[in-house]
């Protein structure tokens, strides 16, 4: 009994912690944190379904990020709001590119688990995001 309360309160507080990896980061063998570089993002779309309701969502997930800067293997970690938010969010980054990652020799090299949140925020009510001007919304 004592052991199914123990696993119940550490599953309850792995699941409400907050996540703490920042966007465009990725822990590297020394766990320090890197900048992946600029992203080139085609056709970004916001949930069609979503327009006319709430209008912000959020969702975070990995991804490997390959050879070529392409995102592969995207996973979802964690999110707000329904699974339009996911679905557009998956597909908005499977057409996203960066800049390949080149290791010290010059070799490009991939990079798992980077962590990215997206947040998706009306068009109409962006101009309300004073603080936030400089991120980019889906």
């Amino acid at each position: 009994m004592r052991t199914l309360l123990l696993f119940n309160t550490i599953l309850t507080i792995f699941l409400l912690s907050p996540p703490t990896v920042m966007a465009q980061t990725a822990p590297t063998a020394s766990h320090e944190y890197i900048d992946i570089g600029k992203n080139v993002c085609k056709d970004i779309q916001f949930p069609k379904n979503e327009r006319e309701n709430i209008g912000e969502g959020w969702v975070i997930f990995r991804a490997t990020l390959q050879k070529d800067g392409k995102l592969t293997d995207l996973q979802v970690i964690a999110k707000t709001g329904n699974e339009d938010f996911v679905k557009t969010a998956l597909r908005n980054f499977s057409k996203c590119r960066y800049p390949p990652p080149i290791s010290e020799n010059g070799e490009p090299f991939l990079i798992n688990n980077i962590y990215f949140h997206n947040l998706f925020v009306r068009p109409d009510l962006q101009k309300n995001h004073e603080s936030n001007k400089n991120k980019l919304y889906y």
